[in-house]
This record gives C-alpha cells, sequence and structure tokens, in this order.
C-alpha cells in the first residue's frame, strides 16, 4: 500500500507515512477509512511523513479538492485540525506547500510544510524521538 495510516486515539493523532507511487486512489482509499474512525475526536494532529515517496500521481488539482473536502468533513464534525507535512526533497514539499497554500483557505485547519522530522517535533512541540518513534512504527 502506497499511503499507511496509524492512529493514535490517546493522543488524538494521525500518523500517515507515503512510500513509492502514490496515485489520488492510493490517497482516498487510506484516508477515507482512517476518517470513519477519528470524526468523533475532540481535535486532530496529523503527521504526515512524504520522505519515501519516489513517484507522485497527485496534481495541484487533486490537492485542491483534497484541501476543500477535507475543510468541509472538518467543518461538518465541527473538529479543528494541525498538519504537519513532512517533505523532504523538493517535488514532494513543492506539492505539500501547494496543498498548504489550498488549505489556507480553512478555518478548521492550520498546516504546515517542513523538510526534516526534527523540525515537524520543534512546530509541534514534541519531543522528537516521540515523533520518530511514531512514524517509524508506521
Amino acid at each position: 500500500m502506497a499511503v499507511k495510516i496509524r492512529l493514535l486515539v490517546a493522543e488524538c493523532t494521525m500518523v500517515s507515512r507515503y512510500f513509492g507511487k502514490v496515485t489520488i486512489e492510493d490517497f482516498w482509499q487510506a484516508y477515507s477509512e482512517a476518517y470513519k474512525s477519528i470524526m468523533h475526536w475532540p481535535e486532530l494532529v496529523e503527521i504526515a511523513d512524504l520522505a519515501s515517496i519516489s513517484d507522485l500521481g497527485i496534481t495541484p488539482r487533486d490537492l485542491r479538492d483534497i484541501a476543500r473536502d477535507s475543510a468541509e468533513w472538518l467543518g461538518a464534525h465541527r473538529l479543528s485540525a494541525r498538519k504537519v507535512l513532512i517533505a523532504p526533497d523538493d517535488l514532494s514539499f513543492g506539492m505539500a506547500r501547494v496543498y498548504c497554500a489550498q488549505a489556507s483557505f480553512s478555518a478548521c485547519e492550520t498546516v504546515n510544510v517542513v523538510r526534516s522530522r526534527a523540525e515537524a517535533a520543534n512546530w509541534l512541540q514534541m519531543d522528537v524521538t516521540r515523533l520518530e518513534d511514531w512514524l517509524d512504527c508506521t
């Protein structure tokens, strides 16, 4: 599977890792299942590691649609989200910034794009070892 998601219920955190070629179908399959499980959480923190992507079959238009659908879903469930996307290479960083720009129109979510796990941990104000443990177990 190109997208793996782990839900940390006690922490209200969703950890996702992307591998190889990721398509829009891979994304929707993984996230539609995960979103069913988190709809009653009081808040959402998402940590997405894009470091292992080799090819991205997701277009800027897809990212616009993802951001719109995410905002609508979060709003409908009265859920706020903080999302950090870890994108060390230029392709994934650029695409993540496109998503971030689209998501900036939503009052329900705050998104940041960083190059490293350490930056992600700093932004989330958490220990980097804990973040790495969560990601490496996903």
